[in-house]
């Protein structure tokens, strides 16, 4: 624990890495909740992962901007958000993506965990692989090229060390 809290001060040319190291702490975590504990073999931890990060970005971007107009753009509108704003649609962000992915467990999971063995594996993987078809095919949220977050309103070592440290925290309170 302590070195993930000093890492970024001892190392601060790979705080980005050490916050995708984070992350996969993170799917790995997942991954041995269903996989090493209860005994089911996931292949669909991506869809709740690209749900909520697709949700949290909407609902940053829409709550001070037209998201349609900004996926039209491909993200090369600039936006110009006050730290005000980038912190509490970040914060909304995160609380509605977590709501919301936590009903697509539950749908998914009452027509999923019904399947046994291989067969939950290729429907975890099924489902998975469709959400993104369906998310791909839709241009508000930019289809296939998918979205661009915000400019972080910071300095870019401001951004780095705040990525990290939502990853950091994310991770340990899991």
């Amino acid at each position: 624990m302590l070195a993930g809290i000093f890492a970024p001060i001892v190392f601060p040319a790979y705080t980005f890495q050490f916050a995708v190291l984070w992350l996969m702490i993170l799917f790995a975590l997942t991954w041995d909740i269903l996989g090493g504990q209860m005994g089911y073999n996931s292949l669909g931890n991506i869809l709740f992962f690209g749900a909520g990060m697709y949700i949290c970005t909407v609902v940053q971007i829409g709550m001070y901007y037209d998201v349609a107009e900004y996926t039209a753009h491909f993200g090369a509108v600039k936006i110009d958000f006050t730290p005000y704003q980038y912190f509490t649609g970040i914060a909304a962000g995160l609380v509605l993506a977590g709501i919301a992915c936590l009903g697509l467990a539950v749908v998914f999971g009452w027509i999923v965990f019904g399947l046994r063995g291989p067969y939950f594996a290729i429907g975890t993987l099924g489902v998975a692989i469709a959400a993104g078809e369906l998310v791909g095919a839709w241009d508000y949220v930019g289809g296939g090229g998918g979205i661009s977050l915000p400019n972080y309103p910071g300095g870019p070592g401001d951004r780095e060390m705040f990525f990290y440290m939502l990853c950091f925290i994310s991770a340990v309170c899991t």
